[in-house]
């Protein structure tokens, strides 16, 4: 869990996840911008990413790319957990 996209940046630099769950909004480094940092990365590039936010998904798509899947906030806990079984799997 990172407090900001920067210091995810940082995390992912030292362990290389199945899956990233990413709020849009973050302060120093925004969703996007930590998008962008993966995207730029061969080793992080293909991780799946599920972006939230309470802004619909329209407005987010316009700002950034490169998501796997979008949560709108607030969501079920038990739509998290579906959804990450359904991208694990995922070949």
């Amino acid at each position: 869990m990172a407090a900001n996209g920067q210091q995810g940046l940082e995390m992912l630099a030292q362990e290389r996840p199945d899956l990233v769950f990413l709020d849009y909004m973050m302060p120093v480094m925004d969703g996007a911008g930590l998008l962008r940092g993966m995207a730029a990365d061969p080793s992080l590039r293909n991780i799946p990413v599920v972006i939230m936010s309470s802004l619909p998904e329209a407005t987010v798509a316009e700002r950034c790319a490169g998501y796997t899947a979008f949560m709108r906030k607030p969501f079920k806990i038990t739509d998290v957990v579906s959804l990450t079984e359904r991208l694990i799997r995922a070949p």
